[in-house]
């Protein structure tokens, strides 16, 4: 994927409609995936986490970043906690 496809893909996505919208990186041996998680308020009031059901493929990690710096330019990467799935690289807030 190009970057400018990477920005397309994540350019639709709208995050203003949740509490905490997330952009989380996961790395496999032949492909590095983006997904957007969203932290909502359920219909009691707890906060919960939402994986996206899609997600965006990229054939490296620096390209996946670039993707996410050129559509998202005010989002922060957090690294991953050593309790997080072996496959996450890295969040962005």
């Amino acid at each position: 994927m190009t970057p400018a496809q990477i920005r397309a893909a994540l350019g639709t996505m709208d995050m203003s409609d949740t509490l905490l919208p997330m952009l989380v990186i996961y790395a496999w041996p032949e492909h590095v995936v983006i997904r957007r998680t969203d932290l909502i308020r359920d219909e009691y009031g707890h906060r919960e986490a939402r994986p996206w059901p899609s997600c965006v493929l990229c054939t490296s990690l620096e390209q996946a970043r670039e993707g996410i710096r050129a559509t998202f330019p005010h989002l922060n990467v957090i690294l991953r906690r050593p309790e997080d799935a072996p496959q996450i690289v890295e969040t962005w807030l």
